[in-house]
């Protein structure tokens, strides 16, 4: 997952923002786990 959004990432998060869109609210995705830190069995 990037740190940094893109251009057309960031006009996207500000228009959803902003609109609203039909009544929904957006939230950006996060990493919720690092499952890479954890050993497989």
């Amino acid at each position: 997952m990037r740190h940094t959004a893109t251009d057309a990432e960031h006009l996207m998060w500000q228009i959803l923002r902003v609109k609203r869109f039909m009544n929904l609210k957006f939230r950006r995705q996060y990493v919720i786990l690092n499952i890479n830190s954890y050993p497989l069995f």
